[in-house]
């Protein structure tokens, strides 16, 4: 990115620019060096690096940086799954994961990392408005120095998927306790085609689901007090 390009001479107290890094930051705009649809098509995740940067710095996005991206975010299919893990954790565990999930839907590339909850999110606003409120719930717990759980963003983002999963199940007589667990599993591997989630997450994730279940069944006197 030009932005990121820059180089110091600490000897000299000059700053070194060769791709308008400077004209670029003063605009407030991510901009990647040469040709977009190059840059992305020989390293896809380029384009998610685009997007956690202009949602870090809070900038817009070049208009030929973005005008590349939907031409080639299928290539995002050929990442492995352990690293789009890592870029995940890049992009939401920084303190910016409400900007990164807008700049992802806004550029149609969270159908990549997660493309269940993609479509629940298209086609559920309640749905959309509570990731996005788990997400801002995360930025303020880091810019408190609170600890935040991998787990639990992604136990937030596919919720959603989760959920629709579980109701469907219980509306055909399966037991709530075992609803739940069917629709966790499958919504853990079908995601896990697209990014590897450690077991370390996985089992928290579905612990946080069904707590959620209890929540939403809870009864007596001393629950509704």
């Amino acid at each position: 990115l030009t932005v990121n390009a820059l180089y110091y001479d600490a000897g000299k107290f000059e700053v070194f620019d060769h791709v308008h890094g400077l004209h670029d930051l003063e605009k407030r705009s991510v901009c990647i060096i040469g040709d977009p649809q190059q840059r992305y098509t020989e390293d896809p995740v380029r384009m998610l690096r685009v997007v956690r940067f202009a949602a870090k710095l809070d900038f817009g996005i070049d208009q030929q940086t973005a005008a590349a991206i939907p031409y080639c975010a299928h290539l995002l299919e050929e990442i492995p799954a352990a690293r789009l893990f890592d870029e995940f954790l890049k992009l939401f565990l920084t303190g910016y994961a409400a900007r990164t999930l807008d700049k992802l839907l806004e550029c149609d590339l969270l159908r990549y990392l997660f493309p269940d909850t993609h479509v629940c999110m298209q086609q559920d606003e309640k749905a959309l408005a509570l990731v996005q409120a788990a997400m801002g719930n995360t930025d303020q717990r880091i810019a408190q120095d609170k600890p935040v759980t991998p787990a639990f963003i992604l136990a937030a983002l596919l919720w959603p998927v989760v959920s629709k999963q579980f109701h469907l199940l219980e509306g055909n007589g399966e037991a709530p306790m075992v609803a739940m667990h069917t629709a966790a599993q499958s919504a853990i591997a079908d995601v896990m085609r697209h990014i590897s989630i450690p077991r370390r997450f996985s089992q928290p994730m579905r612990e946080i689901w069904e707590f959620q279940l209890r929540l939403q069944r809870r009864s007596g006197r001393k629950a509704a007090e």
